[in-house]
């Protein structure tokens, strides 16, 4: 708690999965408090989301489809004190868009080149 208020925090390569009908984050970052005793835990250690069954249900079904995830997009504290954590369902791209992405990215490359020349 007192990292995540201190900001020391990452969401970076992390996604959520379904295990035995719960769900899990997986890759999450969260520092180790400096001033903590013997009894430490892993930064990167998977978490358990507390959600209602309606919900779960709703993001199973979802996540069942081919290509879709579950990712974090933003981890906070509430007014209350609660740690939150906003989540939603992505799709990957197709090898074509990525391809796009690619060409788009290197031609914006070489127009900032010819503009410093």
């Amino acid at each position: 708690m007192k990292s995540i208020r201190s900001g020391k925090t990452g969401l970076t390569d992390s996604y959520c999965y379904f295990h035995d009908g719960e769900l899990w984050v997986k890759g999450l970052y969260i520092a180790e408090y400096a001033f903590t005793s013997y009894n430490r835990q892993e930064e990167r250690r998977e978490r358990k989301l507390l959600l209602n069954k309606k919900e779960l249900r709703k993001l199973q079904s979802a996540v069942k489809m081919k290509g879709t995830t579950i990712i974090p997009l933003e981890l906070f504290i509430n007014e209350r004190g609660l740690v939150k954590l906003v989540i939603a369902e992505a799709r990957g791209k197709k090898k074509y868009d990525k391809r796009a992405a690619i060409r788009d990215r290197e031609d914006k490359r070489r127009l900032d080149n010819a503009r410093r020349f």
